[in-house]
This record gives C-alpha cells, structure tokens and sequence, in this order.
C-alpha cells in the first residue's frame, strides 16, 4: 500500500494506488510542480526564511519542495494514512525543521468522522472530502463500517498563534471557507502570502473576502488556485 520513490524534493512515501499525485512523483517531482516553483520563488525573493503552513498537504509534496527555503514547513493532513507516510518521509530524509500535524484546519474546534475508502485499491486520495457526502466523483465509493469509524480534530488556525508566519498553501477539497473562518486574527496579524485552491467552493465569495475582509490587494487566478499577495 506504499511505495517509496526518489523525488527532486528528496525520498517520499506515497500511496502506491494513487492516481494523481503518485504518478507524477514517480516521475521526480509533483503533479503541481509548477505552483510548487511559484512559492520557491516568492520565499526565495520575498520571504527569505520563511515559515509555511501546507494546509492539505496529501503527501507532503508542496512542503518538502518548500522546505530548503525555509526556517520551518509544517503540514496538516486529516487522513491518518497520508500523515503517517507525511512523517515517515520527514524521518527517513532526517529533517529537522520539517513538522507534521494529524488535523483538519476549521472554523470552530470539533471531532469530525474521517471517510472511509481503501487505500489498497486504485483512487485519487488527494481528492477525498471531509463532510456529509463526497461531491466529486471518485473510482471508489464511499462506504461505511461502523468498526472501522475514525475521527480527526479540527482546529482553528488562530488557535497556533504562531510568531511568525510568511506564506499558506491551502487545498482543503471543499473547506477553504472554513479554513478562512478560524485564521481571521492569524492573517490580519502577519498577512501571509496565500496560495488557496477555489475548485470546489464559489469562487467569487473566496475572492471577495480575501480582498474585502483580508485585505489583499494582488488576487491573481493561477487555474486551480488564488495567490494572493499585497
């Protein structure tokens, strides 16, 4: 159920039947690699020693491309089996400023269910949704099995009160919102720089209150993603 495979980032654990982002690893470097070169760029020019937050960090891709430039990459994974190889590839490299967290970031801090899908058959892992129903069409179903129920902690990000922090990448499937909803105070405080996926949220809500609510006055649409910037 995992491979392990050689990166430019360095040695990863990934999930071996993943369909998205494993086969672009396989390959040396991740399927987003282009967004990934963005940042490095905005750390190395703009934020030099920067601390990064990697908000849905799958496998921990954006986070390990990252951590060269940075004084310190924390990544927060809610799925037990992608934190595990998160930490397993952060011990097998020996990194030290390289940090892993096995929760949802939120609005409010609560237990929610972890879905239930086999990580032991082909699927897009990274595209799994926290809530009621899985609105994107996956190669599994989501199923049920009240012995195999598991649950996350969501926790707000103004919770961390960090004393530093220079840049967020956020890939939440479906809770970006949310996540906006618990960092209030933490992105008035150190106006990060945001790099924030808008595919499965309205995009123009998300775009108005970065700029109306946060503040950011650079909002540019990369695809997928919102960079904002001031």
């Amino acid at each position: 159920m995992t491979e392990l495979v050689r990166t430019i980032y360095g040695k990863m654990l990934v999930p071996r039947f993943d369909t998205n982002q494993t086969p672009a690893l396989r390959g040396g470097r991740a399927l987003n690699h282009k967004e990934i070169s963005i940042l490095v760029d905005l750390v190395q020019h703009e934020r030099p020693g920067a601390v990064f937050l990697d908000i849905g960090a799958n496998v921990g891709a954006y986070s390990f491309a990252l951590r060269p430039y940075c004084s310190k990459t924390l990544s927060f994974e809610p799925q037990r089996i992608l934190f595990n190889m998160i930490c397993g590839s952060i011990a097998i490299n020996g990194w030290t400023n390289a940090y892993a967290y096995h929760c949802a970031i939120g609005a409010r801090d609560e237990m929610i269910e972890i879905p239930q899908f086999d990580y032991s058959r082909t699927m897009s892992f990274g595209s799994i949704e926290f809530g009621e129903s899985q609105r994107e069409r996956l190669t599994q179903e989501r199923t049920y099995d009240a012995d195999k129920v598991e649950y996350v902690q969501v926790v707000p990000l103004d919770n961390f009160n960090f004393p530093r922090l220079d840049l967020i990448k956020i890939d939440a499937e479906g809770f970006e919102l949310k996540i906006l909803d618990g960092a209030k105070g933490t992105i008035r405080t150190h106006k990060p720089i945001i790099m924030i996926e808008h595919s499965k949220v309205h995009a123009p809500t998300l775009r108005h209150r970065l700029v109306e609510e946060f503040g950011y006055k650079k909002v540019t649409d990369t695809g997928d993603d919102f960079l904002c910037m001031n």
